[in-house]
């Protein structure tokens, strides 16, 4: 069962808001779990997804930080996959975390994470800048480094004022810095969610440059679309309601929260609880 664009009015009437797509610590956010659970309870956000790229940590942290309130964590994972050379990245909900299979694969791509990260950093002190894969690690920890760590690292130690200029000189593809990513494709993505037991949605398809071959993806197992995203636009999100119906995809959205105090978009988009609702009548 999939909303059409009357649905999505609300009527002026949301009471329960959640957001399903937010970062910690455990990947590439500023905000622990614990200080996630603790601002989603001060906006009265009645459910989150801890969504973190490629590991599935944080996931406890923020279970055990929402123990005996009304917050309801939903177990999530973000997988970031390749597809015809455009990054498009599978949202998992629902995942069990301790699948092996799952925690297996994640492992890899973590790893081949680390690597990249490591060589990254090789070019970067080649071309004379102090900083090291220590840096990183100390200042993030190790769970899954990633380009934002890096280009965060520059600018505390002052090479420049913010990560979009280290993006544009040195880490976007082109750059002095640039070594390519470890790639799997959104169909092995899709295949390692449902294998955990999770329902594969489409993370923010709005911003990718390419359109969707939305029949091959659903056809391979796809569930749903992230409509409502902070880079999404009301044109964009009428048109992904619209392909939502036409292939009775689930429809589900959140922040794609990174930040932390002024810069957290945490809540800032209003989805009702009746998304968790319709999620959970297909897992059960």
């Amino acid at each position: 069962m999939t909303f059409s664009e009357i649905d999505y009015q609300f009527k002026g009437m949301i009471i329960l808001t959640v957001d399903l797509h937010i970062h910690t610590t455990c990947s590439d956010g500023l905000r622990t779990p614990e200080e996630t659970v603790k601002e989603a309870l001060e906006k009265n956000i009645r459910a989150v997804a801890i969504t973190d790229h490629d590991i599935t940590t944080g996931i406890d942290l923020a279970i055990r930080a929402a123990k005996n309130t009304q917050l309801e964590i939903i177990p999530g994972v973000e997988i970031n996959s390749v597809w015809d050379n455009e990054e498009v990245h599978i949202l998992g909900y629902y995942i069990d975390v301790e699948s092996n299979s799952l925690q297996s694969e994640l492992e890899h791509i973590r790893q081949a994470r680390q690597t990249r990260a490591e060589n990254i950093i090789k070019k970067l002190q080649a071309l004379n800048y102090d900083i090291s894969i220590e840096d990183i690690i100390n200042l993030y920890g190790n769970g899954a480094i990633g380009r934002p760590h890096i280009a965060r690292a520059l600018v505390r130690k002052g090479y420049y004022m913010n990560t979009g200029e280290v993006f544009d000189r040195l880490l976007a593809r082109g750059g002095k810095a640039y070594v390519e990513r470890y790639k799997i494709s959104p169909f092995k993505a899709i295949e390692m969610i449902k294998d955990a037991g999770g329902i594969p949605v489409i993370a923010h398809p709005g911003i990718y440059k390419q359109e969707v071959n939305w029949r091959q993806i659903v056809e391979y197992g796809l569930m749903g679309i992230e409509v409502f995203h902070t880079k999404h636009d009301t044109k964009t999100t009428n048109e992904l309601l619209k392909i939502a119906n036409k292939f009775n995809l689930l429809i589900t959205g959140g922040t794609d929260c990174h930040g932390i105090g002024s810069s957290s978009l945490l809540g800032t988009i209003d989805i009702p609880y009746e998304v968790v609702l319709r999620l959970n009548e297909i897992r059960s």
